[in-house]
């Protein structure tokens, strides 16, 4: 029980990743600064280096009622203690405009989580946006 509920609050935060692969190839073609962001922030939390992982977060960002800070906090007390490893994949790329609706698919030790969430292009460059909730 315990096991699942961390699994559902997993799902629910916006994760960062240690790998990336584009399963997206039928979707909208993905823009290299995708990748970029994915590959850094693959980097990052492999790192286990929190303050480069939030530099891939949009001021704005927004998720589940987390704003930037709440999301940073959620990560070091939730995340950064208990997942030491994910892969992640990119399930469907949609753009429209500056925006991407992205379905990411995290598999972490703990177990697979298919996860939706939107990128933002903003003055030249991706960032994780969130799901806007």
């Amino acid at each position: 029980m315990i096991f699942r509920r961390f699994l559902f609050a997993f799902a629910l935060a916006f994760l960062p990743f240690a790998a990336f692969s584009s399963e997206a190839s039928a979707q909208s073609a993905i823009p290299a600064g995708v990748h970029q962001l994915l590959a850094h922030m693959s980097k990052a939390w492999a790192d286990r280096n929190l303050d480069d992982v939030m530099r891939d977060f949009h001021p704005d960002f927004k998720s589940i009622g987390r704003d930037r800070a709440a999301q940073r906090k959620f990560y070091e007390e939730q995340l950064f203690p208990y997942i030491k490893q994910w892969d992640m994949s990119l399930g469907s790329f949609r753009q429209e405009g500056n925006i991407a609706h992205v379905m990411l698919n995290i598999r972490t030790e703990k177990g697979n989580i298919p996860f939706p969430t939107q990128l933002i292009l903003d003055k030249g460059r991706w960032y994780f946006y969130g799901n806007r909730e």
